[in-house]
């Protein structure tokens, strides 16, 4: 979360980036493919989305297919939700 938007998100809502970071401090690699919602003290919910095992520029590091998984599995959600 440090850059962009999830820069921005880190900023506005702490508690969002200390969920994120205990997440990722307790289950590392375990987390690709998997969304974790969150919702704010002002009734937002924010979707971490983990399609990515690295971070960078030298190569890409999006992986597509845990990207398509986290999509169908917040598109799921919310369809239950409404």
């Amino acid at each position: 979360m440090g850059a962009g938007l999830a820069n921005q998100i880190k900023g506005k809502y702490p508690n969002v980036y200390k969920d994120y970071r205990q997440l990722c401090t307790e289950q590392g690699d375990d987390l690709l493919s998997s969304v974790r919602l969150i919702t704010t003290k002002d009734g937002k919910t924010i979707a971490n989305l983990f399609a990515q095992a690295g971070y960078g520029r030298t190569r890409q590091q999006t992986d597509y297919d845990a990207l398509r998984s986290c999509f169908q599995h917040l598109k799921d959600t919310v369809t239950q939700s409404t």
